[in-house]
């Protein structure tokens, strides 16, 4: 019914008539709060095409519905608010000339304040005094962010209160000029400079807003504006999220795990998944990128055409086109350290970006002066590398290169049980635990520790896999979506990886257990140092993550192993440890975290986490006997041909 209805809204609007969220809701209030999600969803995804649309060629997509966002400007008066929506709505203190802008949640007017006679527009939120709380929370949130941030490329806000109907307003100082595409279109002359230089202006701006803990989440063209003396001003900060703010049970939860926030084509990867939690300020770099990208060439960097999914999938599975190859770019051939900056801001995988955008509008400042700009060392760096592949720079390398060698060409050495699960007798050794404050990501649990394996061990070269669980333990706890016999299993509590353990042991008379904290995180860098990724840097060679499944579950062993033989170590899913909470000594000797909580650790991400949470570091705390959809096992055979013991019951 409700599909029903939102499909007869969309034909209305289509035919040319107004027709408001709150009419449409006050009519159907049974139907709450569902009808109210899918007009929300309905709005966002209008006003993306309608966006795309002004920036460039974009077909199929859901045909467009009234202008949306703050249009903090004189060019976007709808004319489906002047003709069919009298302006009604009285302010004190305000004198009210014209409507600027109207989107799913408030209306915009241009007006003059009565006391100073200075221009400035209102945003009025949607639904008067019964505005829903939902509603409100994000109207508040905005008024109070606009009111927290004083940079001179960020709209300020001037007064907050109620109108004569009750409805809720905020007033904020109006630009008058064009929005940032629409002033770069209108230089007669094609002007590089000018471009970057605005560009790094925007970077500044939005670093102080990420600085006082906000990220913007909707960074596009008509949200930047720029005035008569050619300053750039951020707009609407309606879907902006405080970093610090906690949507945990008992507060208001102001988005909805999935659901895609902010304009589409200019959205990170991590925003076009809906992967809300993973959204910092490397999301507000994306969309710079997106902007910078389409400042200089004229075109998106992945294809905005096609349906909802197709252009959702572009934005987290396409590579931009390399700048070089642009055949139309205003401003001729792209240099190669201009091409360099703009990609590194386009990186899929946020480590990849730049951390902050204040290093982006560095970058920016010292090409413009002709000046060597890191993004590009890099590149040229990383060609240097593919070039001389098998150079031994460090003696870390070196170590890491005896052990590859032998892995590769000698092994070492294995034991296969009597359900084919293959183990790896991993070296003894030393190495550094954790991962060095300035890698991205790092977290306060990851303090680098010298921690000692002081005896070889025997771990499974690759996770266990459903049809060797339900050997042993006669069910399959994931996903019903998941029946591939060679996919690892997944939905396993740490006590069922346990009694996994008993289990299998109980069948070969071999003693199994979990790998403890320590020796995981040994065994995922084999014996190198210096990494992000366990024995690498490259994410995608070792792993299924985010950023390359497909949000599928693939098999196990199907990208290559580390240097040890072992498949898997990051990405596909998480693997339970033994042990809980981390350690806390700063060098240890076979070190064990606690045992006697409710906590376990589980480690090496999963095939729904971004980068950041596969790195070797990077560990996640949980209660023992709760199930995860994302968690699996990898088990370590304790010693060989022990007396079969009794499998343990579970509590």
């Amino acid at each position: 019914m409700i599909t029903r209805m939102v499909s007869d809204v969309l034909e209305r609007r289509l035919n040319g008539e107004l027709v408001l969220d709150e009419e449409v809701i006050n009519a159907n209030r049974h139907l709450l709060p569902e009808l109210a999600q899918e007009l929300e969803v309905l709005q966002r995804i209008d006003g993306a095409v309608r966006d795309a649309k002004r920036a460039g060629p974009i077909e199929r997509l859901t045909p467009a519905a009234p202008e949306n966002g703050d249009g903090n400007g004189n060019g976007s008066t709808l004319k489906a608010i002047e003709e069919h929506e009298p302006i009604r709505i009285t302010i004190e203190g305000y004198y009210i000339e014209k409507p600027l802008s109207q989107g799913g949640q408030a209306t915009v007017l241009q007006a003059v304040q009565a006391s100073t006679g200075r221009k400035v527009a209102l945003k009025v939120i949607h639904g008067g005094s019964l505005a829903s709380s939902d509603r409100r929370a994000r109207f508040e949130r905005e008024a109070e962010i606009l009111a927290t941030l004083h940079h001179p490329n960020i709209v300020s806000i001037i007064d907050r209160g109620r109108a004569n109907d009750g409805s809720f307003f905020f007033a904020m100082e109006l630009i008058d000029g064009p929005a940032l595409d629409e002033f770069i279109k209108s230089k007669e002359e094609q002007n590089l400079p000018l471009v970057l230089r605005l560009f790094a202006m925007i970077a500044d701006a939005v670093d102080e807003a990420h600085r006082q803990g906000i990220v913007h989440r909707d960074l596009k063209p008509s949200n930047i504006r720029i005035d008569a003396r050619g300053q750039p001003h951020i707009l609407d900060f309606g879907l902006a999220r405080l970093l610090q703010e906690e949507e945990a049970d008992g507060n208001v939860a102001l988005t909805i795990t999935g659901q895609v926030v902010g304009s589409l084509p200019w959205t990170s990867p991590e925003q076009a998944r809906g992967a809300h939690r993973q959204v910092d300020a490397r999301s507000d770099v994306y969309s710079i990128g997106v902007m910078l990208y389409q400042a200089v060439t004229g075109e998106f960097p992945y294809k905005v055409t096609g349906t909802l999914r197709e252009v959702q999938d572009a934005i987290c599975d396409s590579r931009p086109a390399s700048l070089k190859g642009i055949a139309k770019s205003p401003f001729g051939a792209i240099h190669e350290s201009l091409e360099a900056i703009i990609l590194r801001a386009l990186q899929k995988n946020p480590l990849k970006r730049y951390a902050t955008a204040a290093e982006l509008a560095e970058e920016l400042r010292q090409f413009s002066a002709g000046k060597t700009v890191k993004a590009a060392v890099v590149n040229r760096a990383k060609g240097t590398r593919a070039v001389l592949i098998g150079a031994v720079l460090a003696i870390p390398a070196l170590i890491g290169l005896f052990f590859w060698f032998y892995n590769s060409f000698v092994g070492l050495p294995t034991y296969t049980n009597k359900i084919g699960m293959e183990f790896v007798l991993v070296p003894a050794g030393a190495y550094e635990m954790g991962s060095p404050q300035t890698e991205p990501g790092h977290l306060k649990d990851e303090e680098l520790r010298h921690v000692i394996i002081s005896e070889p061990f025997r771990l499974a070269s690759k996770e266990v896999t459903i049809a060797q669980y339900v050997e042993v333990m006669q069910s399959n706890p994931g996903d019903a979506r998941f029946q591939d016999p060679n996919q690892p299993v997944q939905g396993v509590s740490q006590l069922d990886a346990i009694l996994f353990c008993q289990r299998l042991g109980a069948r070969d008379g071999n003693t199994y257990t979990l790998p403890t904290d320590a020796q995981w995180e040994y065994a995922c860098r084999a014996g190198t140092k210096g990494h992000v990724f366990g024995d690498t840097d490259d994410l995608d060679s070792v792993a299924w993550y985010a950023d390359n499944s497909g949000n599928v579950l693939r098999p196990v062993g199907s990208k290559r192993p580390n240097r040890w033989g072992l498949y898997d170590m990051l990405g596909s899913v998480r693997e339970w440890c033994i042990d809980g909470p981390p350690l806390t000594k700063p060098s240890e000797r076979d070190p064990v975290g606690q045992t006697d909580g409710p906590l376990r650790i589980s480690r090496g991400g999963s095939w729904g986490d971004l980068a950041q949470s596969c790195r070797a570091a990077y560990r996640v705390r949980t209660a023992m006997q709760q199930g995860q959809p994302y968690t699996g096992l990898r088990v370590v055979l304790l010693k060989k041909g022990s007396p079969p013991v009794a499998p343990a019951t579970q509590p």
